[in-house]
């Protein structure tokens, strides 16, 4: 190998590792989405078999209209051998690729790794990694070659907007890489060197006739390179740190706010029920004590667990509480908030659902991680569903949860957090509820304070487990406001005390959940009942999370209470249906089930096939028009002279879609001389003709006139008409939309070939000098 050819294939070697290195940093961007670090040897993988294909295209030589086909068949095959375990399923692999960003989408995050949501992130490093290797090895671009990098950096910053993470560092290493490339890129040698032995002749020869004028001058090139990169670099690491310094310092994004495509996105885990479950306590508080759930708690001695939640709700419109939130599908890792700044403990439930089917799992404080089974979790609230395969499967089902609860020492200095207008909002509340808070909360002023007389006010009410049903203003209002209030039951004194606490401005929720008692109690694991069922409000403090109160005493007996009928039935024979107010199973099961998701998955890829091509259309039809428009100005714009370098540029174009090389530094002549001697221009003499009013019109003594410009065109136009009479018809179209020309006038996307001898004896003989002398003469006398 020769020195120049010996140069060139390490820049282009050290170019592809740029390259590389630019797309593994920017999907380092996807890691806070993940759950650990087990997916960044795959989609790292992905970078590597991308540059590995594109050279491979390079060194065989594939044509263009291959490339495509061959990188999506390449991209297929790694995802068949990496997402999922072996044997391999081509039906299975090619759902996750359709489906990956739909599911990306529609989990909780961080998200364990698994291929419908690594299919994404593959996908997204294979294709630019190969896209990338493609343009070092075929094209002379420069600042495009940032471009697949960067696209996978913005995907990455999308999909983990949620996360609200700062991605500075890995945004730093990104253009840390692609800067050395462009610079790298901007001082070597011809790429094309290393994959032809035409053009590495041509290398030859240009130091071959350096040095017979006495200079060396494309060495001196070479050599002056290496320093301009090595020179470059401290500028460039500079610039850099210079920037990110004024990130961290001056930030006038600090990326906690990115729009996050996800809230654009419908789940695809939809719990609506229909009634609240509030609704279904009080069936469950006299009826059977029908066995629900086993728990077994560890770790719980600083922050003792003595009760269950199932649902948090959140919104109330007057009649009913609700859970406003939408649930996604979760891993093992579980979304939550920032540990309370007061301190908390990590406790362990091992929870066994001894009903046959139970949408809700019961929780407690922040769940963290959940073992052993699929859920949904609405994030907002923690609250945890049935999900997926469990919903196809009509039986008991066990899991270990993990959870943060909050210490509550030094509670009572506690002040409230900042919380969403709807944790506090009251619908057409009536004027009683003001004066209840007011008399609730008496002459208090802090927060704790005024909750605990409220707490105490509403604990201090009658109780009753068969009261009237219902926890709207008219139920609560029964309870409080009168001469003849009645007792109530969990259902009234919980929304009561919401209700007056958000009258008061304290953000508000209602819990339905089951107590863990001590009756049930065998060592540290519980028994749980249906008669077990409760409610309790929550507040909002600050460093402290959701905090229970308990409003309601269920010792304080509303006196004895007439003997119910023991043949009328209270609750379904079904203990199913002991469950609080669970979601339509019907609905649950339809939304989880996956012939649903792959139905909705097929209708959105189906609109981005759809969309995909009618953008491509619409880009064919612009390179159609952007053409014809160019030519028309070629022809009528300028004076004479520029008319016909406008005919010779025509013509190149046309010369280079059929892949005839026309490269810049050769002269028209040059290149009349090499195209006529392939088979797919001819030997015409119309090519020639026309290379000569060229050449004279850029370096004859006078300028050429009208007439030379019409002769030019109509040259072209013969030349065109020859090009295409020899081509068959599918190559004619793919030059007639092949945007090259349009994209790089100066050729930098037309590999370079090896002039002819003969066209370099003429640049060192004085005969083509008297040659354009006698066409400019000729033109004239035209």
């Amino acid at each position: 190998m020769d020195r120049g050819r010996w140069r060139a294939t390490v820049g282009v070697v050290l170019e592809l590792v740029l390259a590389a290195a630019g797309v593994g940093v920017a999907c380092l961007a996807f890691g806070p989405y993940f759950a650990g670090s087990s997916w960044l040897p795959v989609t790292l993988g992905a970078v590597v078999a991308g540059v590995v294909l594109a050279v491979a295209g390079a060194v065989w030589h594939w044509p263009a209209w291959l490339l495509a086909p061959v990188g999506l068949v390449g991209l297929f095959l790694y995802a068949l051998l990496a997402l999922r375990p072996w044997p391999p399923s081509p039906a299975t692999t090619a759902q996750d690729l359709l489906s990956g960003w739909d599911r990306m989408l529609t989990v909780a995050l961080p998200a364990d790794r698994g291929p419908e949501v690594l299919a994404l992130p593959v996908a997204a490093a294979f294709v630019a990694a190969y896209v990338v290797g493609l343009l070092v090895l075929r094209t002379s671009a420069v600042v495009t070659l940032c471009l697949p990098a960067l696209g996978v950096l913005l995907l990455a910053l999308a999909v983990t907007a949620a996360r609200e993470v700062t991605q500075l560092p890995v945004t730093v290493g990104v253009l840390a890489c692609l800067a050395a490339l462009v610079l790298v890129r901007a001082n070597r040698p011809d790429p094309a060197a290393v994959v032809s032995q035409a053009v590495a002749a041509e290398h030859a020869r240009d130091d071959a006739l350096d040095k017979a004028v006495g200079s060396d001058a494309v060495a001196a090139r070479r050599t002056s390179a290496v320093g301009r990169v090595l020179l470059g670099l401290p500028g460039v690491a500079f610039v850099i740190a210079l920037a990110a310094a004024g990130a961290l310092l001056l930030p006038i994004a600090d990326g906690d706010d990115r729009a996050d495509p996800r809230d654009s996105h419908e789940a695809d885990v939809q719990i609506t029920a229909g009634l609240s479950p509030l609704v279904e306590l009080k069936p469950q508080l006299v009826g059977p004590a029908t066995p629900l759930y086993r728990v077994t708690v560890e770790g719980s001695s600083n922050a003792p667990v003595n009760r269950v939640r199932l649902a948090a709700l959140d919104t109330f419109d007057g009649a009913l509480w609700s859970q406003s939130g939408t649930f996604v599908l979760a891993g093992s890792q579980l979304p939550h908030p920032d540990a309370p700044s007061a301190g908390s403990d990590v406790v362990t439930l091992e929870v066994e659902v001894l009903t046959g089917r139970s949408p809700y799992l019961p929780v407690v404080g922040q769940p963290l991680t959940l073992r052993g089974t699929t859920a949904a979790i609405e994030e907002d609230s923690g609250s945890l569903v049935r999900a997926t395969a469990d919903d196809a499967v009509a039986g008991p089902v066990s899991y270990t949860l993990t959870a943060r609860i909050a210490r509550e020492a030094d509670i009572d200095t506690a002040g409230l957090a900042e919380a969403a207008a709807q944790l506090k909002a009251l619908p057409d509340v009536p004027s009683w509820v003001a004066d209840e808070a007011t008399k609730a909360k008496a002459d208090w002023e802090t927060p704790w304070t005024q909750l605990s007389e409220l707490q105490n006010y509403l604990e201090a009410r009658p109780y009753a487990a068969d009261a009237r049903p219902g926890h709207s203003y008219g139920a609560v209002k029964r309870m409080l406001v009168g001469d003849a209030t009645e007792p109530g039951n969990a259902e009234q004194h919980a929304s009561a005390f919401a209700i007056l606490a958000r009258s008061l401005g304290y953000p508000t929720r209602v819990a339905v959940g089951y107590l863990l008692t001590d009756a049930a109690r065998s060592g540290n694991t519980y028994t749980v009942t249906a008669t077990d069922v409760h409610a309790w409000p929550e507040v909002l403090l600050d460093g402290y999370g959701w905090v229970a109160f308990e409003p309601t005493d269920t010792g304080n007996l509303a006196g004895p209470q007439p003997p119910r009928d023991p043949e009328a039935a209270v609750l379904p024979s079904d203990a199913a249906a002991a469950q609080p107010a669970q979601p339509d199973a019907t609905a649950t099961d339809q939304a989880g089930e996956q012939g649903g998701a792959l139905a909705t998955v097929a209708r959105g890829s189906a609109y981005v096939v759809v969309g995909l091509v009618l953008l491509a259309l619409l880009l064919l039809v612009a390179i159609l028009v952007a053409k014809r428009v160019r030519r028309s100005r070629r022809r009528h714009g300028g004076d004479a002279a520029a008319q016909v370098a406008g005919a010779w540029r025509e013509t190149t174009d046309r010369l280079r879609e059929i892949g005839v090389p026309t490269p810049p530094t050769w002269t028209p002549i040059e290149v009349a001389h090499r195209a006529t001697s392939d088979d797919r221009v001819g030997a015409g003499e119309d090519l020639p003709a026309l290379a000569r009013l060229a050449t004279a019109a850029v370096y004859a003594p006078a300028p050429p006139s009208s007439g030379v410009a019409r002769q030019a065109w109509e040259l072209e136009e013969s030349v065109r008409q020859e090009l295409a009479a020899g081509l068959p018809l599918a190559v004619r179209w793919r030059a007639a939309v092949d945007p090259r020309p349009l994209l790089d006038p100066t050729s930098r996307w037309v590999r370079r070939s090896a002039p002819p001898e003969s066209a370099i004896v003429q640049t060192l003989s004085p005969s083509p000098a008297e040659e354009l002398v006698g066409a400019a003469g000729g033109s004239r006398q035209e």
